[in-house]
């Protein structure tokens, strides 16, 4: 199984935004850096308690062999399991300020080393704080302030519980120290969590007269931010790049590197992050999956076995680690072990997740060319969704025999679904199914009936664009701007314009488009898309490109499939025939084809 990509990566670089991707839950090189202790009579130094812990974390986190995580309560560190553990107190005695601190085995280990320093009260905490660092690790990264008023302001911020009693602390902290970088990489932080674009942009151009100033991490930490407030993916990329040399323990960075290297298709290198991800935390699931799947993607078969081979050892119990072998196996071409283990994925968890293996595993036996066998599995994995009592059991009872050359039944049934639904979701979801088969049959009038039905909505309004009458590519491209004119509806644009060019027959100019779209989906979820390209690749007599896009089979979907499912299958069959065929691949075009006439039914 795979994971959503877009959220996930925007929180992931947030958190790199913010340094907090040290928190989690690994073995490897972890050093939990607790915080510090007032044996001084005076509470208004509580605030160092923190603030010790953050400049120590921050100072230690340029070690390429500890993963620091900063701020830790004693009972939270010895959950997180810790390896080492940095603890410690401040004292005053006679107007002179001491820090002690030591490095020990776990939360009650052996102590490996300790570290002290002290100066007059009127010195303050900080200098303080560099010597210690300085004694408990070679080559620490320099303070980011020395000014203990702005820091004692940004360990308010980062402890305000109001987000603009946290703002204005971090605003003041950085007119006291304008190259004080953290407050304004915390600053910036805030206003993305709080999907303050405007107000994350005033802090950006507030910095910018100090980035010179700035240490190069807290510098980089801000054009990564500026990267997210203007979704520029090449600048995210190249600062996490940064972020990652000047931070190399840091697991979540490379996490992050290897999600933006897959959506990118740059399968190779994906793998190298996630590799190094794994290297520092082997008791991750997730990256141990996501290494399976980029190596997979990459053409090597036996290191994504391997990795998620690792992945199922950890996680015994589960479905997931023995479906995400079906997939990497379906990838392949592997399509009998494909089966084998989503079946095992099944009978991990009958009633739970491994219910969608099924579904996968009727996918698998369908292109091995056994349509009864696949039929059964099928069968089974829908008398389970019923018991669930999933609304849209019909719906993917039609899909399947729709796109296994059955039409003329899934017509028939999907029809009287259509008359017998009582949900109005279900019953507009069943309406633009059938609009569409209709649009592909060439049968305009009854499909744009049918979509009038649903009303307004995103499908409705991509069916309606379809269902229009017949015109050249220049004015469709004309239709769309019309039709979908606002800013946010790009992407429905792109879609109903590649769709309605296809339907067409234009493939010159949906060519360019499908590229665009295939780059711009996660490739472990939006797979149509590049299949769509590809056809529009062959139709051009562009067969090195298609090939190339046509390498891999595209991992099944256990989810209803997309009412547009059968643009890309099983002409995907036929596809991979006529590169093969161009490949001087005779024998196995000719299976391909052979498949694809079997799945197309008498109708094809």
């Amino acid at each position: 199984m795979k994971r959503a990509w877009r959220t996930a990566a925007t929180l992931a670089l947030l958190c790199a935004l913010a340094g907090c991707g040290r928190d989690r839950q690994a073995r490897t090189e972890r050093l939990a850096v607790l915080l510090f202790e007032n044996l001084t009579p005076d509470p208004s130094l509580e605030w160092m308690e923190r603030g010790i812990s953050e400049m120590l974390a921050d100072q230690l986190s340029a070690s390429p062999r500890i993963h620091v995580l900063p701020g830790v309560e004693r009972s939270r560190a010895a959950r997180l399991e810790a390896g080492r553990v940095v603890s410690g107190y401040f004292s005053s005695v006679s107007g002179r300020l001491r820090l002690d601190a030591w490095v020990q085995r776990g939360v009650s280990g052996k102590i490996l080393r300790t570290a002290s320093s002290e100066g007059p009260l009127s010195g303050g905490i900080l200098p303080l704080i560099a010597a210690v660092a300085g004694q408990l690790e070679p080559g620490v990264r320099p303070l980011p302030t020395r000014n203990e008023q702005a820091l004692r302001l940004y360990i308010a911020g980062r402890e305000a519980a109001d987000p603009a009693a946290a703002a204005e602390a971090f605003r003041r902290a950085v007119e006291l120290d304008p190259a004080f970088g953290p407050a304004y990489v915390a600053w910036a932080q805030l206003a993305a969590a709080r999907g303050d674009r405007e107000g994350g942009q005033r802090v950006l151009d507030l910095a910018r007269p100090a980035l010179g100033r700035l240490r190069e991490i807290d510098r980089t930490r801000l054009e990564l931010a500026e990267a997210v407030f203007d979704n520029d993916a090449p600048a995210r990329n190249r600062a996490l790049q940064t972020l990652s040399r000047l931070s190399p323990a840091d697991a979540v960075l490379l996490r992050t590197l290897g999600d933006l290297e897959l959506n990118a298709r740059r399968y190779p290198q994906a793998a190298a992050q996630y590799r190094k991800a794994a290297s520092l935390e082997p008791d991750n699931a997730a990256v141990l999956n996501m290494l399976g799947y980029a190596e997979a993607l990459a053409g090597n078969l036996e290191a994504a076995v391997q990795a998620l081979r690792d992945y199922e050892r950890l996680r015994p119990g589960d479905a997931n680690p023995l479906d995400s072998l079906g997939d990497v196996h379906f990838q392949a071409g592997r399509f009998a072990e494909a089966e084998q283990f989503y079946r095992q994925a099944y009978g991990k968890e009958p009633r739970g997740a491994g219910v969608a293996s099924l579904s996968k595993a009727a996918q698998a036996r369908l292109l091995t060319g056994d349509i009864s066998g696949a039929d059964a599995l099928f069968d089974q994995y829908l008398k389970l969704l019923g018991g669930a009592r999933d609304p849209l059991v019909e719906l993917r009872r039609a899909c399947w025999l729709y796109l296994t050359g059955r039409r003329q039944a899934a017509l028939a049934r999907l029809e009287a679904q259509a008359r017998q639904a009582a949900h109005p979701e279900v019953r507009a979801r069943v309406n633009a199914q059938l609009a569409f088969w209709l649009l592909q049959r060439g049968d305009r009038e009854r499909a744009r009936a049918l979509v009038e039905k649903n009303g307004p909505g995103n499908l409705g309004a991509v069916l309606r664009f379809l269902a229009g009458p017949p015109a050249s590519a220049s004015e469709l491209a004309v239709r769309a701007e019309q039709a979908f004119p606002e800013p946010g509806q790009e992407a429905m644009k792109q879609f109903a314009l590649g769709y309605a060019l296809l339907l067409a027959g234009e493939f010159e100019r949906a060519a360019p488009l499908w590229r665009q779209i295939s780059r711009q989906s996660n490739p472990l979820a939006g797979q149509d898309t590049g299949l769509l390209w590809a056809w529009s690749l062959v139709e051009t007599g562009r067969f090195d490109d298609a090939c190339e896009v046509l390498k891999g089979y595209p991992v099944p979907q256990a989810a209803p499939p997309s009412p547009f499912a059968s643009l890309a299958f099983p002409r995907l069959l036929e596809l991979r025939a006529r590169c093969l065929e161009k490949q001087g691949q005779g024998k196995e075009a000719a299976e391909s084809r052979r498949l694809f006439r079997l799945l197309s039914g008498p109708e094809g």
